[in-house]
């Protein structure tokens, strides 16, 4: 009965701690970058904030946030054991969403600044103001692309080599 509960403390324990790793893994990530970006600019951290939530959304930086976090706990869940097939293919499907969700947000973007040429007349005046409205909706569109495809991409090439590292690790160990 002691080695029962035991087993179940240490289940409750990696159920409370992984995720808080993740969460420590991404957050670190997110403020070298955004350092990194506020340097690489010369503009303070709020512009470089408003820029991205101006640029990719709150809903896409939401649910990007939430695949990779999904991503990288499974990742973390990569150790060698028994359930690692299942961990891999969690990582790949969170990457497969990142893929889906960034050209979805293409094909919006695009849609949208379509959209938005369909619904003004044309004419000589009304030009510049169109191009600006259709490049911001293109913005969108190729910036979701631009962040999403190498991010799932690096997801799945990390999850493949590791779960073949395990492996072989664990097949030199027997």
């Amino acid at each position: 009965m002691s080695v029962k509960v035991n087993v179940q403390r240490q289940d409750l324990a990696g159920w409370l701690i992984r995720p808080g790793r993740v969460l420590f893994y991404l957050g670190g990530t997110i403020v070298i970058a955004l350092a990194l970006a506020s340097y690489l600019t010369e503009t303070d951290t709020e512009q470089v904030l408003l820029w991205l939530r101006q640029v990719f959304t709150s809903s896409f930086i939401v649910m990007f946030l939430v695949l990779v976090f999904a991503g990288v706990y499974g990742l973390i869940r990569l150790d060698g054991s028994e359930e690692d097939a299942f961990w891999r293919e969690c990582t790949l499907q969170a990457a497969n969403g990142i893929a889906t969700l960034a050209l979805t947000f293409t094909l919006l973007g695009i849609s949208l600044g379509i959209g938005g040429l369909a619904q003004h007349s044309i004419s000589v005046d009304t030009v510049p103001g169109l191009i600006q409205e259709l490049t911001g909706h293109f913005s969108t569109a190729f910036m979701t692309t631009v962040v999403g495809l190498p991010v799932a991409t690096l997801l799945r090439s990390v999850a493949s080599i590791r779960s073949i590292r395990l492996q072989l690790d664990w097949r030199r160990n027997r």
